[in-house]
Protein backbone atom coordinates (compact mmCIF):
# COMPACT_ATOMS: atom_id res chain seq x y z
CA UNK A 1 0.00 0.00 0.00
CA UNK A 2 2.60 2.39 0.99
CA UNK A 3 4.69 1.74 -2.34
CA UNK A 4 1.31 2.31 -4.27
CA UNK A 5 1.20 5.90 -2.26
CA UNK A 6 4.61 6.86 -3.26
CA UNK A 7 4.22 5.58 -6.81
CA UNK A 8 1.22 8.14 -6.99
CA UNK A 9 2.99 10.67 -6.05
CA UNK A 10 5.78 10.81 -7.95
CA UNK A 11 3.53 10.36 -10.82
CA UNK A 12 1.45 13.62 -9.49
CA UNK A 13 5.10 14.99 -9.39
CA UNK A 14 5.82 14.38 -13.18
CA UNK A 15 2.44 15.25 -14.07
CA UNK A 16 2.96 18.81 -12.86
CA UNK A 17 6.13 19.53 -13.28
CA UNK A 18 6.77 23.13 -14.43
CA UNK A 19 9.60 25.63 -15.40
CA UNK A 20 9.43 26.91 -12.02
CA UNK A 21 9.85 23.41 -10.27
CA UNK A 22 12.87 22.62 -12.05
CA UNK A 23 14.48 26.26 -11.87
CA UNK A 24 17.80 26.52 -10.41
CA UNK A 25 21.22 24.50 -10.97
CA UNK A 26 21.52 20.80 -11.08
CA UNK A 27 24.72 18.75 -11.29
CA UNK A 28 25.35 15.36 -12.54
CA UNK A 29 25.89 12.25 -9.70
CA UNK A 30 25.76 15.05 -6.03
CA UNK A 31 23.87 17.41 -4.49
CA UNK A 32 27.24 18.86 -2.87
CA UNK A 33 27.73 22.18 -3.99
CA UNK A 34 31.68 22.11 -4.02
CA UNK A 35 31.65 19.53 -6.44
CA UNK A 36 30.05 22.04 -8.89
CA UNK A 37 32.72 21.54 -12.07
CA UNK A 38 30.75 18.23 -12.79
CA UNK A 39 28.21 18.52 -15.46
CA UNK A 40 25.61 21.04 -14.53
CA UNK A 41 22.77 22.39 -15.70
CA UNK A 42 21.18 25.75 -14.97
CA UNK A 43 17.09 26.17 -15.48
CA UNK A 44 15.25 29.35 -15.40
CA UNK A 45 11.62 30.04 -14.88
CA UNK A 46 11.50 32.15 -18.31
CA UNK A 47 12.36 28.84 -19.90
CA UNK A 48 16.12 29.27 -20.58
CA UNK A 49 18.72 26.93 -19.38
CA UNK A 50 22.78 26.73 -19.46
CA UNK A 51 24.64 23.84 -19.89
CA UNK A 52 27.93 24.35 -18.18
CA UNK A 53 30.24 21.20 -19.42
CA UNK A 54 32.52 19.49 -16.95
CA UNK A 55 35.68 21.97 -15.70
CA UNK A 56 37.55 18.31 -15.21
CA UNK A 57 37.79 18.23 -19.23
CA UNK A 58 40.60 20.32 -19.47
CA UNK A 59 41.32 20.25 -23.06
CA UNK A 60 37.68 20.10 -24.20
CA UNK A 61 37.21 24.32 -25.70
CA UNK A 62 33.46 24.78 -25.31
CA UNK A 63 32.70 25.89 -22.06
CA UNK A 64 29.19 25.64 -22.02
CA UNK A 65 25.90 25.95 -24.16
CA UNK A 66 22.54 27.64 -23.52
CA UNK A 67 19.29 27.94 -25.13
CA UNK A 68 15.71 27.11 -23.95
CA UNK A 69 13.58 24.37 -23.07
CA UNK A 70 10.16 23.13 -22.63
CA UNK A 71 9.06 20.18 -20.72
CA UNK A 72 5.81 17.77 -21.97
CA UNK A 73 5.15 14.75 -20.11
CA UNK A 74 8.53 12.43 -19.80
CA UNK A 75 10.54 14.75 -22.44
CA UNK A 76 12.45 17.78 -22.00
CA UNK A 77 12.70 19.78 -25.91
CA UNK A 78 16.44 21.56 -25.50
CA UNK A 79 16.67 24.22 -28.17
CA UNK A 80 20.43 25.17 -28.72
CA UNK A 81 20.55 28.69 -29.49
CA UNK A 82 24.49 29.59 -28.67
CA UNK A 83 27.83 28.22 -27.42
CA UNK A 84 30.76 29.56 -24.90
CA UNK A 85 34.21 28.19 -26.68
CA UNK A 86 38.04 29.50 -25.83
CA UNK A 87 39.79 30.38 -28.68
CA UNK A 88 42.88 30.53 -28.86
CA UNK A 89 44.15 28.60 -26.04
CA UNK A 90 47.88 26.92 -25.82
CA UNK A 91 48.19 23.10 -24.39
CA UNK A 92 50.33 23.09 -21.51
CA UNK A 93 51.43 20.22 -19.03
CA UNK A 94 49.14 19.68 -16.29
CA UNK A 95 49.67 19.72 -12.44
CA UNK A 96 50.84 16.53 -11.69
CA UNK A 97 48.88 17.68 -7.75
CA UNK A 98 44.80 17.87 -9.53
CA UNK A 99 45.43 18.00 -13.26
CA UNK A 100 45.81 15.49 -16.10
CA UNK A 101 48.60 15.32 -18.09
CA UNK A 102 47.50 18.18 -20.77
CA UNK A 103 45.72 21.21 -19.90
CA UNK A 104 44.39 24.18 -21.99
CA UNK A 105 45.46 27.50 -21.07
CA UNK A 106 45.36 31.20 -21.88
CA UNK A 107 42.86 32.14 -24.92
CA UNK A 108 39.74 33.79 -24.57
CA UNK A 109 36.18 33.13 -23.83
CA UNK A 110 33.99 33.93 -26.95
CA UNK A 111 30.21 33.32 -27.11
CA UNK A 112 29.68 32.26 -30.89
CA UNK A 113 25.57 32.10 -32.17
CA UNK A 114 24.16 29.17 -33.94
CA UNK A 115 21.11 28.10 -35.86
CA UNK A 116 18.56 26.87 -33.39
CA UNK A 117 18.39 23.32 -33.06
CA UNK A 118 16.08 21.22 -31.01
CA UNK A 119 17.40 17.95 -29.10
CA UNK A 120 14.83 15.44 -27.39
CA UNK A 121 15.26 13.44 -24.41
CA UNK A 122 13.53 11.24 -21.72
CA UNK A 123 12.67 13.26 -18.27
CA UNK A 124 11.71 12.13 -14.83
CA UNK A 125 11.48 14.23 -11.75
CA UNK A 126 11.82 12.94 -8.46
CA UNK A 127 12.63 12.83 -4.59
CA UNK A 128 14.89 10.58 -2.79
CA UNK A 129 16.47 10.97 1.02
CA UNK A 130 14.62 14.78 0.67
CA UNK A 131 17.01 15.23 -2.36
CA UNK A 132 15.20 16.42 -5.44
CA UNK A 133 16.48 14.41 -8.51
CA UNK A 134 15.71 14.81 -12.93
CA UNK A 135 17.40 12.41 -15.11
CA UNK A 136 17.52 13.80 -18.82
CA UNK A 137 18.74 10.62 -21.40
CA UNK A 138 20.77 8.51 -18.76
CA UNK A 139 22.08 10.91 -16.82
CA UNK A 140 20.80 11.99 -13.36
CA UNK A 141 21.02 15.41 -12.07
CA UNK A 142 20.73 16.76 -8.06
CA UNK A 143 19.62 20.16 -7.19
CA UNK A 144 22.33 22.48 -5.75
CA UNK A 145 20.33 25.44 -5.14
CA UNK A 146 17.94 28.24 -6.62
CA UNK A 147 19.57 30.96 -9.28
CA UNK A 148 18.95 34.17 -8.85
CA UNK A 149 18.07 36.33 -12.05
Amino acid sequence: MKKNIIILIALFYIGTLSAQDIEGKWQKKSNIVGSGLGETYCFYENGKFEFIVSQYLYLNTIISFEGTYEIKDNEICFTILSRKERVGAHIEQGSPAWQDNWVLEGGEIKEIKQEPVKYYFDFSFSVKENKSIITIGNSSYFKIRKEEE
